[in-house]
């Protein structure tokens, strides 16, 4: 929640400088008439949280970059990765898996409505939480293992709407099925 947080923080103060232009509307079609920006954050079923720099052009033709990070994603205590995934297995209490997702998308922008395809690739990571006893290793004794599982491929739509300076859309994809994102348009 505080990585939340801060995003929140930071969007605000980012596009509140960079909003700071006197821009005049001329006609009812204005948001038509030129290129713009956008960012946005959200949240998707999985837990991912999103993270998305989008871009609008006056031809329509559109492209985003989205980093869905997986928080919490379930490891507790110290991360520990100089030791061996298979070292001290008496230490393991829990095991799991988790995905980030890093994907592209390429789309159309039309009367204040966008849709992108999205293709990318989600890291497969999978985690030990450990205990030790002697409270050697990690933080009071809990430390954890990571090992990564390479990319998988993942593919999805994302379907939005501007409404004046605010970005709202639903994304679906492979790993991180169903989301909302919410974002503000820069440069308008």
């Amino acid at each position: 929640m505080k990585y939340f947080q801060l995003l929140l923080i930071v969007t605000v103060l980012f596009t509140s400088s960079t909003l700071a232009q006197n821009i005049t509307k001329d006609n009812d079609n204005f948001s038509k008439n030129y290129s713009f920006g956008g960012i946005s954050i959200g949240y998707d079923s999985k837990l991912h949280l999103l993270l998305d720099i989008s871009y609008f052009d006056k031809s329509g033709i559109s492209g985003k970059f989205c980093v869905g990070l997986k928080l919490p994603n379930g490891t507790d205590g110290k991360d520990y990765n100089t030791i061996n995934w298979d070292q001290f297995p008496e230490d393991i209490i829990k095991e799991g898996s988790y995905y980030n997702n890093y994907d592209f998308g390429l789309g159309y922008y039309f009367y204040d409505f966008y849709v992108f395809g999205i293709v990318g690739f989600a890291n497969k990571k999978l985690y030990r939480n450990n205990f030790d006893k002697f409270h050697i290793l990690g933080d009071n004794g809990k430390y954890y293992l990571t090992l990564d599982q390479g990319f998988n491929l993942i593919y999805g739509c994302e379907v939005g709407y501007k409404v004046k300076i605010f970005l709202i859309s639903i994304v679906y994809s492979k790993y991180g099925e169903i989301g909302l994102k919410c974002g503000i348009s820069l440069g308008n």
